[in-house]
């Protein structure tokens, strides 16, 4: 995966944005003028295969306009019938299913919702690769009730605190994850998802690379070099006895290439890519200087991903001495270092916001 030109991606990004909003505007005005009702909500096909923006709430007679701003065909399908998982769809009691057909490039879909409640949908061509959306309709006037409540319903005071952010690092394509190894103070260890480790001297503002897993890694971008992609390197973990012990753990995105120590996919189905969990040894803990052995890398837990994106990836140790790694929609399990499971559930959980855990008893005294 090549490295973006910061600059030059920034630029086209502003000069997209300003057009879609001047779209929007002129779209607004037609409408006025014809005596039409502008969409309450415009949702964006794009390229990286995702509704932009993901959830619309609106309310009961109002409509959503679809506009596919990518180079590829969509559709806006809410009809299990046409789902490979019917879990991908709900609709609110009597609401017939619907579907818009193919949406060509620069094509768009509009609907008017009159009754309230969830709709989810998804787009037939790419709903393995997880492009799925929901519309929350309420019921007119605000009284509905369906969408989230307030959680801070009070007015939040302005603090006397300050605070200025400063940068340490640039150059990253897609820093994820930042966090200390124990005994090395003033030092910053930032993962970058296209799989280096960076490890920084906050004293001195030096930089090096610690850790470079660029070659286990599936290949990056979903709709090719530079697109969007939810794999990678997406956690790093050091032990809590790092500097007696040397250990370290990652949590990588990578080939199918053998049998996992689990799956929850239909049997007959490839995944997508697996999430890997390596524990990694470094020679001398105290040096700062000191990094990873390629040599030791040990590959503790292989776990097939049915698709690119919800994938988790955070690597954090408990006060008990578990590895807790955060799986998203996989099954929950409780795996030991000897490579045995136990569930920790009756059987998986699908769900769309919570992240499942599965925890390694590190081998602290190895």
């Amino acid at each position: 995966m090549q490295r973006p030109q910061p600059f030059v991606a920034l630029r086209s990004r502003v000069r997209c944005f300003s057009a879609r909003i001047l779209a929007l505007a002129a779209t607004t005005l037609a409408a006025h003028a014809l005596g039409q009702t502008a969409p309450a909500a415009v949702v964006e096909m794009t390229s990286g295969l995702t509704f932009q923006p993901g959830t619309v709430e609106i309310a009961a007679g109002e409509t959503v306009e679809w506009r596919n701003v990518s180079n590829v065909v969509h559709t806006v399908t809410a009809d299990p019938a046409a789902a490979s998982d019917p879990s991908f769809v709900s609709l609110p009691p009597g609401v017939a299913p619907f579907d818009s057909g193919s949406i060509p490039p620069g094509g768009t879909f509009s609907r008017a919702f009159a009754v309230a409640g969830r709709y989810d949908y998804f787009c037939v061509p790419h709903q393995s690769l997880g492009m799925r959306g929901t519309v929350i309709v309420s019921e007119a006037g605000g009284g509905g009730g369906v969408g989230p409540a307030d959680p801070i319903p009070a007015a939040i005071a302005p603090a006397a605190v300050r605070i200025q952010l400063e940068p340490v690092l640039e150059g990253l394509v897609a820093p994820n994850w930042g966090t200390a190894a124990p005994g090395l103070p003033n030092h910053l260890f930032v993962v970058d998802q296209v799989g280096q480790i960076h490890a920084l001297d906050l004293a001195t503002g030096q930089a090096r690379v610690f850790l470079d897993v660029t070659d286990r890694l599936v290949e990056l971008g979903i709709a090719g070099p530079e697109s969007f992609d939810e794999r990678g390197l997406l956690g790093l973990a050091f032990h809590p006895s790092f500097q007696t012990n040397g250990l370290l753990y990652t949590y990588t995105s990578e080939p199918a290439a053998r049998a996992a120590d689990f799956t929850t996919l239909p049997p007959g189905s490839a995944p997508n890519h697996q999430s890997v969990i390596t524990e990694w040894r470094v020679p001398v803990p105290a040096d700062p200087a000191s990094s990873p052995d390629p040599a030791s890398a040990r590959e503790l837990l292989r776990i097939d991903q049915p698709q690119f994106n919800h994938n988790a990836g955070a690597l954090v140790f408990d006060s008990f001495g578990w590895l807790l790694i955060a799986l998203a929609m996989v099954a929950t399990r409780t795996i030991r270092a000897s490579g045995t499971f136990r569930a920790a559930t009756d059987k998986p959980r699908r769900t769309r916001s919570a992240e499942s855990c599965a925890s390694i008893r590190s081998a602290a005294t190895r």
